[in-house]
């Protein structure tokens, strides 16, 4: 969490959306009228009507292109250096794949265009800042893993506006 905490340094994320279980916060990005950052955060511990990320406690992150609007002022991201991990496929459906990597205990689902055709939109491999920059990918914690997972199949739940939610 704490690296992508300083990928989003200095953004701040609005509270724009409350759902059942869930909060949405959303920081709109420079990188176009409609590239946003989304931060799931839980209803609970949901206080703060604007914050850095690092001050949220969220359960995901998205970054997504949406139609739906949202009245944010754009922001810029630092070009601070940070690693780049390289994530590997653990997971490939006809609407996303699924990577992981050891040293870092994030999930990176990528989500398939559905106008395109076909499993293989992503590469076996795929570093965290393409992922962040595809405006296709929800990255949540995981448990540390001790080797990367073997294969399995996934089925992405679709909240509201295709936004993905990771259930505790």
């Amino acid at each position: 969490m704490e690296l992508i905490n300083q990928y989003f340094d200095g953004i701040i994320f609005t509270k724009v959306e409350l759902k059942e279980e869930y909060t949405l916060y959303a920081a709109l990005l420079n990188h176009g009228n409609d590239k946003f950052v989304i931060a799931v955060v839980r209803n609970n511990v949901a206080i703060l009507r604007d914050a850095e990320l690092k001050n949220l406690i969220w359960s995901s992150i998205q970054t997504r292109t949406l139609s739906k609007r949202y009245k944010l002022e754009s922001q810029t991201m630092k070009r601070a250096k940070l690693p780049n991990p390289l994530f590997e496929e653990i997971a490939r459906t006809q609407t996303s794949v699924k990577y992981a990597n050891e040293e870092y205990p994030l999930e990176i689902l990528m989500l398939n265009d559905p106008k395109k055709k076909g499993v293989y939109q992503y590469p076996k491999h795929y570093n965290l800042q393409g992922a962040l920059l595809s405006y296709r990918c929800v990255i949540t914690p995981s448990t540390p893993p001790t080797s990367v997972p073997p294969k399995q199949t996934i089925t992405p739940s679709h909240h509201s506006f295709e936004l993905i939610a990771r259930p505790d």
